[in-house]
């Protein structure tokens, strides 16, 4: 997002620089005896210090503007990135559930192969003892004698 798509919620201030002064009709008079106050004089000197308070305070204020507004679009970056990182972390722990769940299944699957090993294992054991001692008989009736008829 860039500057130009945000609205400023303050008005800008202009400021203008022209100096209008009135012609004095008539001084004022004083609540001191003999002097007589100068209301153009006067008039020019608050007109020059609010001009100065205003470009002032509008400075200040398109600052506090554009601070307002980085602190905005960072703070849109950083949840944007929250955003980002939380939906990871979902996926990741859905990720980590389906490995978790997996490795269960080949462990069963492993011990499930493991025991019907042991069983092929055995019966092919007793078969074995079973040929072995099939093999002895044979061996023995090979070397007897003849039977007598």
């Amino acid at each position: 997002m860039d500057n130009s798509q945000l609205t400023v919620p303050y008005p800008k201030i202009e400021i203008s620089y022209i100096n209008q002064l009135t012609k004095p009709q008539q001084a004022p008079t004083s609540s001191i005896p003999g002097i007589q106050v100068c209301k153009s004089c006067a008039g020019a000197v608050l007109h020059a210090q609010h001009l100065t308070f205003l470009e002032f305070h509008t400075s200040k204020i398109h600052h506090l503007q554009s601070v307002l507004f980085t602190l905005k679009r960072d703070s849109l970056a950083t949840d944007e990135r929250l955003n980002a990182l939380e939906e990871e972390v979902r996926l990741l722990w859905a990720a980590s559930r389906k490995y978790n769940f997996d490795l269960h299944v080949l462990e069963y699957k492993g011990q499930d192969a493991e025991d019907r090993l042991k069983t092929v294992a055995s019966q092919a054991q007793k078969m074995a003892d079973i040929v072995t001692e099939q093999w002895i008989q044979i061996q023995r009736l090979g070397q007897a004698p003849p039977p007598v008829a």
